[in-house]
């Protein structure tokens, strides 16, 4: 993502806060924790206290099985190629 510009990272911060929206079986602090990492990228903070970014919206709607979040990860390296990456 090194070669993506500064939206870019941050568009990429926000595809993986919809991917993360879905999964309960994960803990919204590691969500937190991981969009705000990615949208680091971009050379800005990202709130953590952001209300996007709150437990109520992180907290999912279902639990994501190992088939699951694999094509979901296969969607992120994706999106990460048409960034540049």
């Amino acid at each position: 993502m090194k070669n993506a510009s500064t939206p870019g990272k941050q568009l990429m911060a926000e595809v993986l806060w919809v991917l993360l929206l879905f999964p309960s079986n994960m803990k919204s602090r590691t969500k937190r924790q991981q969009i705000r990492d990615v949208w680091g990228l971009s050379g800005q903070t990202l709130a953590e206290n952001h209300p996007l970014l709150a437990d109520e919206v992180l907290v999912g709607i279902g639990s994501a099985d190992r088939d699951s979040t694999t094509t979901a990860l296969m969607n992120w390296n994706t999106c990460f190629r048409w960034c540049g990456t």
